[in-house]
């Protein structure tokens, strides 16, 4: 399947394409020649027309490309800050709605029901986009989230504010996973670092940023705007994507192709086929109770039976509850620990900002370097892309105990907003080496794989939060964070080798 999408890798990459020998790039290996020689062979394939083909996303120009990819990075941007933007707000609106403090269980619940519907919204609708195309699906979860998110702002009581966060996580889960399915469209392999580490930044600044606005907004004018500003902006990042679709999925662009040509030519309607249905015998005639089913269960069926996707989603599950763990309970530290104001605390989040966004250019531009160094003898392996988690593994847990321990003793200021710079550059670096290792080693499934792995990350996203409450309550901050660097060690730090030195013969041994 992947013969198709990446036909135009060629043109970029053709020094690196003529020894490929792994899965991600089999892909690329003489693939024009391939495609001549079927066409000529079958005279009913459909197919692309030559490596130049202006409908192949491989082919858009630069600068659409880098507007198409900052138009979904945007999109992505407001469905995460929505994830945590009320952090800081969570006593106000604990007294506001008659719910407890903010150290309350039900009052986590409502900031992590969200992340609970990423678990389970891009099990079905990243698949879907493979199936029907992304702009579609992209649309109405966009709309959905919105919808959503309004009704979030005009809850009167916890159960309406936990079902609208709840359901606007559904939109927000389905456009991210959408997201990194788009990119992998429209990027080859040698150019997705830079992409990848403005779009891998999102999961990140967005949950970062949004307790810094949502203090602030809180404070000016009440925590229901929260809500309805981040309504208005993701009605102002909707609207270039109803003026200017423009669909990205290589195998939804060929079977409408066919669909037309069967149009045109009716009693050959029966006969047409694209490389997909050569290859795996898919029906061309797809029809939705098998659409929705292949899309609600091969994200579990690619996460069941491929090792190193499991191991890649494990260790970044854990990853993303402790950031959210962190990410829950940072305001809470300034607020009752060093007496803050809510804005005064929103404002410590900055740290985390410039640790990931730091993590995201830097990470980028050395791993696109890496690439290029390591495959310039012909020898490419998704197994580069994990050579900075290393790192990352190091620098996650020494900004844990930085962290931690920093509070425990209530040192200035600027001594735990530096533990927490260091502990967010640690994830975002390894975190965006995570996500190019899966869409490098996963060509042919990206959003399926990337569903996968999130449904994981976020169960761990929506559990985390609910009891570090008693955790630091029970151990401290130097203690209760210092017991989750020692897992991030225990977990994390064999990770990155053992992929690295057995990631192509676990792959080989799965199949897909």
């Amino acid at each position: 399947m992947a013969r198709v999408s990446d036909v135009s890798d060629q043109r970029g990459n053709c020094e690196v394409n003529k020894k490929r020998s792994d899965h991600a790039n089999r892909m690329d290996v003489d693939e024009e020649q391939t495609h001549q020689k079927e066409q000529a062979e079958d005279e009913y394939l459909v197919t692309w027309k030559g490596p130049d083909d202006k409908d192949n996303p491989k082919n858009w120009n630069q600068t659409r490309k880098w507007l198409a990819t900052f138009l979904i990075s945007g999109i992505c941007l407001s469905t995460l800050m929505s994830s945590t933007m009320i952090a800081a707000s969570l006593d106000d609106i604990a007294r506001d709605l008659n719910i407890g403090g903010s150290a309350d269980t039900v009052v986590q619940l409502a900031l992590s029901a969200f992340v609970l519907s990423f678990a389970f919204a891009p099990m079905f609708f990243g698949p879907l986009s493979d199936i029907y195309g992304r702009v579609g699906v992209l649309q109405g979860a966009n709309l959905f989230f919105l919808v959503w998110t309004v009704v979030s702002g005009f809850s009167q009581n916890k159960s309406v504010l936990i079902v609208g966060r709840l359901f606007s996580g559904i939109g927000g889960g389905a456009i991210y996973a959408i997201g990194s399915g788009f990119l992998g469209d429209v990027w080859a392999a040698s150019e997705r670092g830079k992409s990848f580490a403005i779009y891998n930044a999102v999961p990140l600044l967005g949950p970062t940023l949004g307790p810094l606005l949502g203090g602030i907004i809180t404070f000016r004018i009440g925590w229901r705007w929260i809500f309805w500003i981040m309504a208005i902006f993701d009605a102002a990042v909707l609207l270039p994507t109803l003026v200017l679709p423009r669909e990205t999925h290589a195998r939804t662009i060929l079977y409408r192709r066919m669909r037309k040509q069967g149009a045109d030519s009716p009693g050959a309607v029966d006969k047409l086929h694209t490389v997909w249905d050569k290859l795996t015998g898919d029906d061309n005639k797809r029809n939705a109770r098998k659409a929705i089913t292949q899309s609600s269960t091969s994200a579990f069926v690619v996460l069941a039976s491929q090792q190193v996707l499991q191991i890649i989603a494990v260790y970044q599950a854990i990853l993303y509850g402790i950031m959210f763990i962190a990410l829950s309970t940072f305001a809470s530290i300034w607020t009752n620990v060093y007496h803050e104001t809510t804005t005064q605390s929103g404002l410590h989040y900055i740290s985390v900002a410039i640790g990931s966004g730091t993590a995201s250019i830097g990470g980028a531009l050395l791993n696109d370097k890496i690439w290029r160094h390591l495959s310039r003898n012909g020898n490419v392996v998704p197994e580069h892309r994990v050579l900075l988690m290393i790192p990352g593994a190091i620098i996650v847990p020494v900004g844990l105990f930085w962290y931690g321990w920093s509070v425990q003793m209530q040192l200035h200021w600027i001594i735990p907003d530096i533990g927490m710079a260091l502990f967010f550059f640690g994830i975002s670096l390894s975190g965006n080496s995570m996500t190019a290792y899966v869409i490098d080693t996963y060509p042919d499934h990206t959003a399926s794989a990337m569903a996968a792995v999130t449904f994981l990350r976020s169960i761990m996203g929506f559990a985390f939060p609910l009891f570090a409450p008693r955790l630091y309550t029970a151990l401290g901050y130097g203690w209760g964070n210092s017991l989750l660097a020692f897992v991030v060690i225990v977990i994390g730090w064999p990770i990155p080798l053992f992929l690295k030195f057995y990631g192509l013969a676990l792959r080989k041994r799965s199949g897909l």
